[in-house]
């Protein structure tokens, strides 16, 4: 398990030498360190963790971008067959009145 080391009591001198009273300064401090203290106890991400979620999202991108190309050409074909069941309805319906 890893260790981190965090001096409060430096991160409050900074806060209140930067203008932030003491109270919200203790508070902050009290905040970053369960913060700090959940992220350890939890587990960080190592950069393999982080380089297989960046290497999936890329991959599930381009699988999302094959298949939109796949709908793109099926709506292409949907656009040609309905122009030309209209182009033979309009030329019935011109038959039919000369």
């Amino acid at each position: 398990m890893a260790v981190l080391y965090f001096d409060s009591q430096d991160f409050i001198d900074t806060l209140v030498n930067e203008g932030i009273d003491d109270k919200m300064a203790k508070a902050i401090a009290k905040a970053n360190k369960r913060m700090l203290s959940d992220a350890v106890s939890q587990g960080l991400a190592t950069k393999e963790e982080s380089q297989k979620i960046k290497d999936d999202a890329k991959n599930a991108y381009h699988a999302l971008k094959d298949d939109l190309h796949d709908v793109k050409a099926s709506i292409k074909l949907m656009q040609w067959m309905l122009t030309v069941l209209v182009g033979g309805m309009i030329a019935l319906l011109v038959k039919g009145f000369f």
